[in-house]
């Protein structure tokens, strides 16, 4: 279908029906066709301008028109708008100022600041003219519908040119702004006196949006709002019209002088948040804050005993504080906060000293704190009620409350500040009111007053550290008001005294403080007493996390009490309502098993494990599922700490593995990360030395976490890896063929930290292979990981130049293993390389000896460059490759040497050729280390550049498991046993001296002194020297 006006709207009217069938598919159609013919958003424009055409088809047009501007406004798009219809696009913007339906205005707007992000100021540079022209034409007209939708449209084209922070943007914003500001402010006057005098409403509705405009423009388009004469006065004038409108709420709570007062409020706290030096040298500055700090008073009552939730004097209470805040930290910092005025250090550090000296007074300051700990600390009757009625609710709202948003959090937060950054004038303060506002719990008034002046001493810990005896102040003052249950609403400072020991472990406790911590927590769950209910009891469960997760936490000491504390979670698990609460049980659980390790009975860890099968089933609806995430974390926790018995916990851990892992459950997408997490644990503490079989059948399951689950691939290949440590069986399936496959597709851009797992994975397999009775026993195996592509890979990589050079030697280590085990299978992957790269395996051969001596020379680890000798020595040894003496070529060029000659003696002159670097290289190494009569040397047990952190064998001098009563995993014996064990690492078991010894023998023998003699006769007669008195 052609593209004309009619036709749109036709199409637009198809659209325009309940129903949905092949017609409204077509009008889809059509409408994307179109997308791409010039005129399209054009008439786009003209269809929602057109006020004549039903409601719905103008509204699909515009949301089509600015979808098309994302889409094709950019002159860089394929189909961009082309110039010409851009400007006439623009030239339109304006023309529907009279629109009546607000929300048709909005979409406009919207459109018009996508347009103005693109093309302001470079195609569209009187854009600030026009809306000044507009806006004035508009008033003289007192239309007050046009002037608001002219401010609408303004508001949204000004929030999105302050988005941009780069380009010219910005500055040209900054240099049209002050043209407009004045008309802005005349606008703002005209409209407030008028609806102040008439209770106009509409004259109000666009007095506050032409207020909204100017918030917007005082931060974000001037960096020196405070140079401006208009804005100062206006500042002024704003803070008389605020104390006017505040009077006026107070007779009639109107939601219109609401947002008035709440954008006041705004425009204040955007400015001291953005530029706080502009806003403290304003002349109207103090003023404002002393507003403020007198509504913080007058309202505290009013706040106090609010009980609806997003009251509106709580929401400017919350932005009053915040206020006070962010001068705080700016008086604090020295106006380092500041970024606006690098340039201007006079006027920054003039506005610290103005607030330090006339607002920050000692008096002020000290009245402030007060004015807090009195109000806005102590707990509210609504907080009482909630703890009543939702008191598992209402603990989960405390642990997770935004001090940006709710008012008693923000308290706390910003009389940490005060007390932080004004020492010297509260410490004194602080202590005076806990000596002294400590009465008797006569009343609720008094133990809420008494839970204020705890919440005090709780957020003041860092300053007063050095000032009091916590120890003491726990013993003599806390315990005992802990323990006293005279009242019913001791329960409160029961909580705050949790709190209290939560923030103060961290800071300063006595070890045998800390038994009385402990004994404390434990009265506290105690079900048997009525005041220990849900809020005290997670409260208390909250700090026993803070105190088993603390730096400092002993677990030694912990013993006596980690079996009941054990017993008490469990029970809580029944206890708790709230999927959010048993989460929480469920995560404290976990991190006391896994940081007590290996305190806990093997009795007690079963209890652990006997709830799960109940937990698991009552969590199936969709609210709850997200425990069965805590749920897999605890079992991965009792797996771990059960250790060599583990086994114990596969009734219940074996079918929860592929419920998590397996991509046709309906729970993969929520508990994959988590299911491999505990398949790995399973793996790694199973003390079996060959698989079990559930165990084997899960190893199709990793090929599922390859394939699509990238963001935890060092997770999955460390599976693959446990999976390596029990014997490469699995590997010589069609699974383990995909695995192959799927790695040599991610080798090339695998990030660093995949790549130590996967260096480490593949080197455990070539030990494997190495420690098999047959080279045939290895061929399955091997026939995967050339088949599937993965030696080639492996190749492609340390052959590649633009790859870091510690990487290229953790690919390099197992191809020197896989040298030394398999010399003939190794020059057959060359062989199979240099086919598909079509090229000669001699050349490949070449490339491959000259990459290797040269990463050895650079590689610093004895161990590294003993493994790549030893692999080396194998190629040399191997009568299948070194097969004759070649003499010198014709030509001193290697390659056209190579090219001259056939394969088999092309290795043979190949591995002649690197001969002499080959035994330089072995002389240096035998020069540094001083092994032992089996090979092995104290270097090669040290932490090097190349080892795996988690991979530590037992006893080695990295071993940093000894010392914590531990037992080794089975995972580490099996990797003891496999690297040290019969047929173990070469590098550990094979002498390097006797082993050159042998090789030179043994290429004695094969072609005689004479032989012999003429093979070394191009070494330097220095490397001969010095290897022959190395060897003795």
């Amino acid at each position: 279908m052609e593209l004309d006006l009619e036709g749109l709207v036709k199409t637009f009217k198809t659209l325009d029906t309940n129903s949905r069938g092949e017609t409204q598919q077509r009008a889809e159609d059509q409408l994307k066709a179109w997308e791409s013919v010039p005129g399209y958003h054009y008439l786009l424009q003209s269809v929602y301008l057109d006020q004549a055409l039903p409601l719905q088809v103008r509204w699909l047009a515009i949301i089509c028109f600015k979808n098309g501007i994302d889409k094709y406004w950019r002159s860089t798009r394929i189909h961009a708008v082309s110039k010409e219809e851009k400007h006439e696009i623009r030239k339109r913007l304006f023309n529907i100022i009279d629109e009546s339906n607000k929300q048709f205005t909005i979409q406009n707007a919207h459109a018009a600041a996508r347009i103005a992000r693109f093309d302001f100021p470079n195609e569209w540079p009187d854009l600030f003219e026009n809306v000044s022209e507009l806006l004035q034409q508009c008033a003289s007209e007192s239309n007050v519908v046009k002037v608001h939708n002219v401010l609408i449209i303004f508001n949204q084209i000004i929030k999105a040119l302050a988005a941009v922070r780069i380009g010219r943007t910005r500055a040209a914003m900054l240099q049209k702004v002050p043209s407009i500001t004045p008309i802005l402010i005349k606008l703002y006057v005209s409209f407030f006196e008028s609806w102040t005098k008439n209770f106009d409403l509409d004259a109000m509705e666009v007095g506050y949006v032409c207020l909204k405009v100017t918030r917007r423009i005082v931060t974000d388009g001037y960096d020196y709002p405070h140079r401006d004469p208009a804005l100062s006065e206006f500042f002024g004038l704003s803070l008389n019209n605020l104390q006017t409108l505040i009077i006026e709420y107070e007779k009639q709570e109107l939601e219109l002088l609401e947002r008035y007062i709440k954008c006041y409020t705004k425009m204040y706290l955007g400015l001291i948040s953005d530029n706080p030096t502009a806003f403290v040298c304003l002349p109207s500055a103090m003023d404002t804050l002393m507003t403020y700090l007198s509504l913080l008073e007058s309202k505290a009552s009013v706040i106090y005993n609010c009980v609806e939730d997003d009251d509106f004097w709580e929401q400017i209470a919350v932005r009053s504080f915040t206020m006070i805040k962010r001068l705080v930290h700016f008086v604090h910092k020295k106006g380092a906060v500041t970024l606006k005025q690098r340039s201007d250090k006079e006027e920054v550090q003039g506005a610290v000293a103005k607030l330090s000296t006339d607002f920050f007074t000692p008096g002020l300051v000290q009245n402030l704190a007060h004015l807090i700990m009195t109000w806005y600390l102590k707990l509210r009757p609504k907080d009482l009620e909630s703890w009543s009625t939702q008191p598992e609710e209402w603990v989960i709202e405390e642990m997770q409350m935004n001090w940006e948003f709710q008012i008693r959090p923000c308290a706390e937060n910003i009389f940490q500040d005060l007390v932080l950054y004004f020492k010297e004038y509260l410490a004194e303060y602080v202590l005076s009111e806990i000596s002294g506002g400590l009465s008797n719990n006569q009343s609720l008034t008094d133990i809420l007053q008494k839970d204020a002046v705890f919440s005090i001493f709780q957020l003041s810990s860092q300053v007063v550290s050095e000032r009091v005896d916590f120890d003491n102040l726990l013993n003599d003052l806390f315990i005992p008001e802990g323990l006293k249950n005279d009242m019913l609403e001791s329960k409160i400072l029961k909580r705050r005294i949790c709190l209290i020991i939560s923030e103060w472990l961290q800071i300063r406790c006595s070890k045998e403080s800390r038994i009385e911590v402990y004994k404390l927590l434990l009265n506290f769950l105690q079900l048997s007493n009525p005041m220990n209910d849900k809020v005290v009891r997670l409260t208390a469960i909250s700090t026993l996390m803070h105190a088993v997760d603390g730096w400092d936490f002993e677990k030694t000491a912990f013993k006596p009490y980690l079996e009941e504390f054990m017993t008490l979670l469990i029970g809580e698990l029944s206890n708790m309502e709230l999927t959010e609460s048993k989460l929480f049980v469920l995560k404290v659980i976990s991190i006391v098993i896994e940081i007590t390790n290996p305190l806990l009975p093997d009795e007690v860890l079963i209890r652990v494990m006997s709830v799960i099968p109940a937990l698991w089933e009552n969590s199936s609806s969709q609210n709850d599922q997200i425990i069965k995430t805590s749920i897999i974390r605890v079992l991965k926790a009792v797996v771990t700490s059960l250790n060599s018995e583990s086994p114990k916990s596969y009734e219940v851990a074996m079918p929860l593995i592929p419920i998590c892992c397996d991509e046709r459950s309906e729970l993969h997408s929520l508990l994959s990360e988590d299911g491999y997490e505990l398949l790995q644990s399973v793996l790694q503490y199973c003390p079996l030395e060959s698989l079990p079989e559930q165990l084997a059948t899960d190893f199709s399951l990793v090929l599922i976490g390859l394939r699509d689950s990238t963001e935890i691939l060092p997770l999955v290949l460390s599976i693959i890896r446990s999976y390596a440590l029990f014997g490469v069986q699995a590997f010589s399936t069609e699974v383990g063929l995909e695995t192959f496959k799927i790695l040599g597709d991610y080798l090339p851009s695998l990030r660093d930290d995949s790549l130590v797992v996967l260096s480490s994975m593949l080197e455990i397999i070539m030990l494997q292979l190495g420690r098999l009775d047959t080279l045939a026993e290895a061929a399955p195996v091997v026939s995967n990981m050339i088949q599937s592509g993965l030696f080639a890979a492996m190749l492609t990589y340390v052959l590649d130049e633009t790859q870091s050079p510690p990487c290229v030697v953790r690919i390099l280590v197992p191809l020197t293993r896989f040298m030394y085990i398999h010399p003939q299978g190794w020059f057959e992957v060359l062989t199979r390389f240099a086919s598909n790269q079509n090229v000669s395996p001699v050349q490949v051969l070449h490339s491959t000896m000259e990459l290797i001596v040269k990463r050895l020379k650079n590689v610093g680890e004895p161990k590294i460059r003993k493994l790549a000798i030893l692999g080396l020595l194998a190629v040399y040894s191997d009568p299948a490759l070194l097969t004759s003496i070649p003499g010198d070529g014709p030509s001193n060029d290697i390659e056209y040497n190579i090219a001259q000659l056939d394969i088999k003696d092309g290795v043979s002159y190949v591995l002649t050729e690197h001969l002499a670097s080959m035994l330089f290289t072995v002389t240096q190494a035998l020069e540094e280390i001083n092994e032992d009569e089996n090979g092995n040397c104290e270097i090669y047990s040290r932490e090097g550049e190349y080892d795996n952190d988690e991979l530590v064998m037992i006893g080695d001098a990295t071993d940093e498991f000894a010392e914590t009563g531990i037992k080794p995993s089975g995972e580490r014996m099996r990797y003891t046993n496999l690297c040290k064990g019969p047929r173990g690492d070469p590098v550990y078991l094979v002498p390097l001296k006797a082993k050159t010894s042998s090789f030179i023998q043994g290429l004695k023998q094969r072609f005689g002194d004479s032989g012999f003699a003429a093979l070394t006769s191009r070494i330097d007669r220095a490397t001969i020297e010095q290897l022959e008195m190395v060897l003795g």
